[in-house]
């Protein structure tokens, strides 16, 4: 199958669609109201520009010319950068960057530091602001050394480099509702074996609720929050004591006790949604 375009050997096309780019990409709107500026100024004189556009004449002289050099293109009066053509760049002095290095080889030092050792060592009285404008330098050459922190392995007693820990951000689902729900662990060693029971109370049924498990993995505290979302609530006629059972790991110790006092409580979380 061919295809044939219809704009083919249509004169013009090729110039059409390269003034259209440069129009849509080179003349702002603000280029075009300084054209619109200078069309009132030729048509109605400078003291009325002046009240009706706040425009002094040099600046309308100076529009003038970089248009008619241009050769009347509207693209020429696009405001262009007024940035400094040869910026100045910040010259750290010598004895300055030795004691920087020197100091962070063996810690990493804050600015508010360096800036005091070096007024101590009467080197320089440099602030703690600019301290940290050289850090930040030093840091973007690649120049500033990071000391590396080591741990000793109980295991085989060799040193290892520790790397930071990169923290999980708590995810939280939308649209919760729920009360407050105190939660905590109790370990016991009985017979040689470690037991986690997990508890957790209600704030406002003031139901308290334990569960057994062997391991305090995510796993066990996902199946326990939900045996605790799921109820029933068992209704007491004695609000000082609480039912409190173990779970379905340790069947052996699977009858309910009354215990008194209740455990002590230490994290706060979020409870679910209950039914």
């Amino acid at each position: 199958m061919r295809i044939h375009s219809k704009l083919a050997n249509t004169k013009g096309l090729v110039s059409t669609y390269n003034e259209a780019l440069r129009f849509r990409d080179m003349i702002t709107q603000e280029a075009t109201e300084r054209a619109r500026i200078l069309t009132f100024w030729n048509n109605h004189g400078q003291m009325a520009t002046k009240e009706a556009f706040n425009v002094s004449r040099p600046t309308l002289f100076r529009w003038q010319k970089t248009l008619t050099e241009a050769g009347g293109k509207l693209e020429a009066l696009v405001p262009r950068s007024t940035a400094p053509k040869r910026k100045r760049h910040r010259v750290i002095p010598p004895e300055v960057q030795d004691l920087i290095f020197q100091e962070r080889e063996m810690e990493k030092i804050g600015k508010e530091k360096l800036s005091k050792l070096l007024k101590d060592d009467r080197i320089a009285d440099i602030s703690a602001s600019t301290i940290g404008r050289m850090l930040g330098d030093l840091k973007k050459q690649g120049q500033l050394p990071d000391p590396v922190k080591y741990s000793l392995s109980g295991r085989t007693g060799r040193m290892i480099e520790r790397y930071p820990r990169k923290t999980k951000k708590k995810l939280r689902s939308k649209g919760h509702e729920g009360g407050l729900v105190k939660a905590d662990t109790i370990v016991r060693f009985t017979n040689g074996i470690k037991r986690y029971i997990l508890t957790a109370i209600d704030l406002e049924s003031e139901f308290a609720f334990a569960y057994g498990y062997t391991s305090h993995a995510s796993k066990p505290a996902s199946d326990f929050m939900k045996t605790f979302k799921s109820g029933p609530y068992p209704t007491d006629p004695h609000p000082d004591r609480q039912w409190f059972g173990i779970s379905r790991s340790l069947r052996g110790l699977s009858r309910p006790r009354r215990h008194r006092p209740l455990p002590r409580l230490s994290a706060d979380t979020q409870d679910a949604k209950r039914d």
